[in-house]
C-alpha cells in the first residue's frame, strides 16, 4: 500500500489578490486554471501538471510538467 499525504491549500484574500493581478495583466486562461496557479503561488507550493500550453504563460509559478 503506497501512502500520501497531501495538504489542501485554500483560496483565500492573497491567492485571490494574485488571480486578479493577473487577470489584469491579461493573462486569459481557464478561471479554474487561474485559481489553481494563484493558490500554488500564494503557498509558494509546486504545481504539477500536463496543461504546458497554459500555466507556462504565468511567471511567477512554480510549475513542473509531467508527461
Amino acid at each position: 500500500m503506497i501512502c500520501v499525504s497531501l495538504r489542501v491549500l485554500p483560496f483565500t484574500a492573497d491567492p485571490e489578490a494574485r488571480f486578479d493581478a493577473w487577470r489584469a495583466q491579461g493573462i486569459r486562461i481557464s478561471t479554474h486554471d487561474l485559481r489553481i496557479a494563484s493558490t500554488c503561488a500564494a503557498a509558494g507550493a509546486t504545481l504539477i501538471s500536463r496543461n504546458r500550453k497554459d500555466f507556462i504563460r504565468i511567471k511567477e509559478l512554480n510549475v513542473e510538467f509531467w508527461n
